[in-house]
């Protein structure tokens, strides 16, 4: 007698894995960078990118070679298996496509941790930084801001709500 054939339904079925990506989100000033000190594992920046890029945190004039060296940093992670996450505002759904599009190559499961932050707060908080961003930008970014959702291929959406308390630290 032949060997039984499993079911698709089996066969279909994702293998579990402990591989995450881990994409942070939220308004510059929001407190996406102090929240990675949490994390024990490596962390791919754009700012910090940008500062090896151009000298500069705050210089977007190389932003396409940012996001490219941010995408190769990340598969390089993922590739050896390691959970990594990634520290950028990762407003818009087009700009979270691309990375989750990475993560999934990978088997990775996609953990988005959005902070959110008021934009007055924010930009109370940007105050208090060296690279400030401009308070009209911030605002408008807030404006364009379109939430994650799990139909963008996201397993785990964490929402961190942040208050303007005496305890809240600003973001460096």
């Amino acid at each position: 007698m032949p060997p039984l054939k499993k079911p698709a339904a089996a066969i279909s079925k994702p293998r579990q894995t402990s591989l995450e990506l881990i994409m942070l989100c939220g308004l510059p000033g929001s407190g996406k960078s102090t929240f990675t000190r949490e994390f024990q594992g490596p962390v791919v920046s754009t700012d910090a990118i940008r500062e090896m890029v151009t000298g500069d945190a705050a210089n977007r004039s190389r932003d396409s070679l940012v996001f490219k060296l941010a995408q190769e940093m990340l598969a390089y992670y993922l590739f050896r298996n390691i959970s990594v996450m990634y520290d950028a505002t990762n407003l818009l759904r087009s700009s979270r496509r691309r990375i989750i599009a990475l993560g999934r190559r990978y088997n990775a499961r996609i953990r988005v941790i959005w902070i959110d932050c008021p934009p007055e707060l924010a930009i109370r908080r940007n105050l208090q930084r060296k690279r400030q961003v401009p308070a009209h930008v911030i605002r408008r970014m807030h404006r364009q801001f379109q939430p994650p959702s799990p139909e963008e291929g996201i397993a785990v959406i964490e929402r961190r709500e942040v208050c303007d308390t005496p305890d809240t630290p600003p973001s460096q």
